[in-house]
């Protein structure tokens, strides 16, 4: 049987981009059609790297969730927590700061 993947390094990166078209509805600011508009968005992406060369990505999830990362990334590159740990360990990281 082949040895599982190890993370050896987590990236992650945060842009914007812009939606021509929408602008903001001006009590609950949410996005909404607006001719001649332009909306400018932040989004963040994480990319895991592993020894046999696979990567992982992922676009989404808030600025708040990806501040709780250094909390547990270390884990996730030195200890090769088995799944089902990093899920757990993850939940209750991120409850802690997005609520």
């Amino acid at each position: 049987m082949r040895a599982k993947p190890r993370i050896t390094r987590i990236e992650v990166t945060q842009f914007t981009y812009e939606l021509p078209g929408i602008g903001r509805e001006p009590t609950v600011a949410i996005p909404i059609y607006e001719p001649g508009g332009l909306l400018r968005a932040t989004a963040n992406a994480i990319r895991e790297y592993t020894h046999a060369g696979l990567t992982g990505e992922y676009v989404g999830g808030s600025a708040t969730e990806y501040s709780a990362l250094p909390q547990f990334a270390g884990s996730l590159i030195a200890d090769q927590l088995p799944q089902a740990t990093i899920w757990s360990l993850t939940k209750l990281t991120n409850r802690t700061v997005s609520g």
